[in-house]
């Protein structure tokens, strides 16, 4: 069995990440706290459609990546669907940490 990764720092605020495009390459992205409150209030909008464990499935994130500001977002190029879920992932860690 390989051995497992450390965990990363959770503390990403408006920090760049590594995603995969569709094309296979790394590309950075970027968030600055307009994008990141743009996700949060698609997420709000759209929590009841998951009840109560916020557990979204992809056709959510395909839309929330659609969505007008992240298709056109203030910092970097459009988020991915997996950028977004990426990015509510470690929204959720910093809370989580925070709450600790």
């Amino acid at each position: 069995m390989p051995p497992r990764k450390a965990a990363k720092s959770s503390n990403h605020k408006g920090k760049s990440r590594s995603s995969q495009s569709l094309d296979g390459h790394s590309t950075q992205v970027s968030w600055s706290d307009k994008d990141m409150f743009a996700l949060l209030d698609f997420i709000n909008s759209h929590k009841a459609t998951t009840g109560d464990s916020l557990n979204f499935k992809v056709p959510f994130w395909n839309a929330c990546a659609a969505s007008l500001m992240l298709a056109n977002p203030e910092k970097g190029g459009p988020k991915t669907p997996k950028s977004c879920k990426e990015k509510w992932k470690r929204v959720c860690e910093s809370v989580k940490q925070q709450n600790n």
